[in-house]
């Protein structure tokens, strides 16, 4: 093999592909390497572990085709070290040898045979907006969880319509519902539950690819690909069911607050000065003048803030994980955060006042 290539072109596709070599289970060897496969002028580069795969391709100067399989860290820190300009690879049976100005670099290669492959998923695609996607997965993988003894909890449900996919993901103490608005889909009544660190790889990824408008979804029993342009994603899918949500939106409201999403944020942020426990909360006070934010602390002491908010309905007081409810809150795609409360023993429901596309429900803490 060999091929030349612009240094910063390379780099951009190497961080794109070596993220699926970056879990726990990528320990090093074979599972942290990267294909480099080179036929005429396109060379597809691609990562894989037992989870995710990610492939992409770019165009270089081909020279020779052929295939090396090379460790991802190594040569990623080689080529973001090296000067702007052109770079040339060349392999043998053994190495790969990498030129850059003035320096060369002999890098030894793992068989191609040991290569995880890339699983295969055939359906038609349906295509969704990019920046819509890449908001959603934002606003909704935050809520999923993070303890592998309910691997259930761990993923986000893409539940396609005819006109709609929604997201959802919860940990239990709250949950984050996103509704996307789609043209005719392929995978109409179509629910699959992605690891949400999966989709967290894909939002780094159509972020860096922001000039790609659509992403191309096409899903099996068992694995979701993602396409952007040139670049695939692959993940397994979870094999559970994920739990019924709908019964835990609310449906009667006795109170409604609309307050300033920067100032409530900035609040709840200076009252988790006083929450180190996990357990511990933040009180919600309501009442014609606004609302007052309060937190206590043995060992630090308390502290209380009143900000401004339109209120409507019973006054009421109810406490919060103070790091859930700023989760839900700066996800808030508006000036303007609602609370529509029931009760405090019941969960609360966040969302922005001129739509209903993101909703974040949020379990309450019992104050003894």
């Amino acid at each position: 093999m060999k091929f030349s290539v612009e240094k910063d072109h390379l780099l951009k596709h190497i961080n794109i592909v070596i993220r699926a070599t970056q879990s726990k289970m990528s320990s090093g060897g074979i599972r942290s390497s990267i294909k480099l496969s080179l036929v005429s002028n396109q060379l597809t580069l691609v990562a894989s572990d037992l989870d995710i795969s990610i492939e992409t391709e770019i165009s270089v100067n081909g020279n020779e085709d052929g295939t090396v399989v090379v460790p991802g860290k190594v040569i990623q820190d080689l080529v973001r070290s090296f000067k702007s300009g052109s770079i040339t690879f060349y392999s043998d049976n053994d190495n790969l040898y990498i030129i850059n100005d003035t320096v060369k670099f002999e890098i030894k290669v793992f068989s191609s045979d040991t290569f995880i492959p890339i699983q295969q998923v055939i359906g038609e695609p349906t295509k969704v907006s990019s920046l819509e996607l890449t908001k959603a997965i934002s606003q909704v993988s935050r809520a999923a969880s993070n303890d592998e003894i309910r691997p259930v909890l761990t993923g986000v449900l893409m539940a396609f319509g005819d006109k709609n996919l929604r997201l959802v993901a919860t940990d239990s103490y709250r949950l984050a519902i996103r509704d996307i608005d789609i043209n005719d889909s392929n995978l109409n009544g179509t629910n699959i539950l992605v690891p949400a660190k999966a989709l967290t790889e894909l939002e780094k990824i159509l972020t860096t690819l922001s000039d790609q408008n659509e992403i191309e979804t096409v899903a099996d029993e068992g694995h979701a690909k993602f396409i952007i342009g040139t670049t695939k994603i692959t993940t397994q899918l979870i094999n559970e069911t994920f739990p019924l949500y709908e019964k835990l939106i609310p449906d009667e409201i006795n109170q409604k607050i609309v307050v300033n999403k920067d100032n409530f944020a900035d609040s709840i942020k200076r009252m988790r000065l006083f929450v180190k426990n996990v357990k511990s909360s933040i009180q919600i006070s309501s009442s014609e003048n606004g609302i007052k934010l309060s937190a206590s602390s043995f060992d630090f002491g308390n502290g209380e803030e009143v900000i401004d908010a339109d209120t409507n309905g019973d006054e009421l007081e109810i406490s919060f994980n103070p790091s859930y409810l700023l989760d839900g809150v700066e996800t808030i795609d508006d000036d303007e955060t609602e609370i529509l409360i029931v009760n405090s023993k019941k969960p609360a429901l966040i969302k922005s006042v001129d739509s209903d596309k993101f909703k974040y429900i949020l379990m309450p803490i019992t104050v003894s």
